[in-house]
């Protein structure tokens, strides 16, 4: 078993008796997938589709100013989905902004999962056939977390109310596949627009000095490398450990990086601050969608 050196112990017992810095804020992976400020229907990220159960489209769908827009004002079923056109993995996260105008009876901001094993509806107003959505008019912000076993389908309403549910799948999967859009019952009318559609994509990029993985640098994560060290506390990306990229997880990691927080140490080799991949070749392992 390996031995905190004297120099390690020095810089961690003055970083416990009290000495502090602002945590370095790493940025997270995350894509704008589409905003909709072409004014167009992106044909290369998007698919336009009704459910499986085959109502007709609504009313009014399509691009409206900078927003996806849906809207039907008569009382009937109808249905109009806007489908990414891509393939969702575990790990991965989808997040965008619906804004309830009007509603009336029986209608929804649905998602429906439509991957190699399941169908799931979620957020119908009116129906006791999956989770609830936020009944509230105005703006929402969605996510929807993927995980191998189930989905996280969260929302945060405009008068702060928060939800969230897990979705959980018969079988378990690797890929899926999204419908989100706006549903009418058969006395229901409803306006909702849509916005703002943000992707992230983990997986096994990673950020050096990120030891817990909590997107910031600071005294957590020497102390998170030396639990991990000599308490076996787990971790899902070695890589993320290995402070001075020399392929090795042991002390001088820990020391490394309390240098670099309290002493104007050396700079941490990439990948730092963003995410991005390991180029030194090595035997350590990372995958951020493990449950360690």
């Amino acid at each position: 078993m390996q031995r905190l050196s004297r120099f390690g112990k020095t810089l961690a017992s003055i970083v416990l008796a009290g000495m502090s810095l602002m945590p370095i804020k790493a940025k997270a992976d995350e894509i704008l997938y589409d905003d909709f400020s072409s004014k167009s229907f992106d044909l290369n990220k998007w698919n336009l589709r009704v459910d499986t159960e085959g109502q007709p489209l609504m009313e009014e769908y399509g691009i409206e100013e900078e927003h996806f827009h849906t809207a039907q004002k008569t009382p009937a079923d109808r249905r109009v989905y806007i489908v990414p056109k891509h393939t969702f993995k575990a790990g991965e996260s989808f997040e965008y902004d619906v804004n309830v105008i009007s509603r009336e009876g029986n209608y929804g901001n649905i998602v429906i999962l439509n991957g190699r094993f399941d169908y799931a509806r979620m957020g119908a107003v009116g129906y006791n056939n999956g989770p609830q959505t936020i009944d509230e008019l105005g703006v929402s912000h969605v996510k929807i977390d993927f995980t191998p076993d189930y989905l996280i389908l969260s929302e945060l309403g405009p008068s702060g109310n928060f939800v969230s549910n897990q979705v959980f799948f018969q079988q378990r999967g690797e890929e899926y596949e999204l419908y989100i859009g706006s549903f009418t019952g058969h006395n229901g009318t409803a306006h909702i627009d849509y916005d703002n559609f943000v992707l992230t994509t983990p997986s096994s990029a990673f950020i050096r000095g990120d030891a817990n993985q909590d997107n910031e640098i600071d005294i957590s994560d020497p102390l998170r490398i030396l639990n991990h060290l000599y308490a076996s506390y787990p971790t899902k990306c070695q890589d993320s450990l290995d402070i001075n990229d020399d392929g090795k997880l042991d002390t001088t990691d820990a020391v490394y990086l309390l240098e670099y927080l309290f002493r104007n140490g050396n700079t941490i080799p990439e990948p730092f601050q963003s995410r991005g991949k390991d180029n030194t070749p090595d035997n350590l392992s990372c995958d951020l969608n493990l449950i360690p």
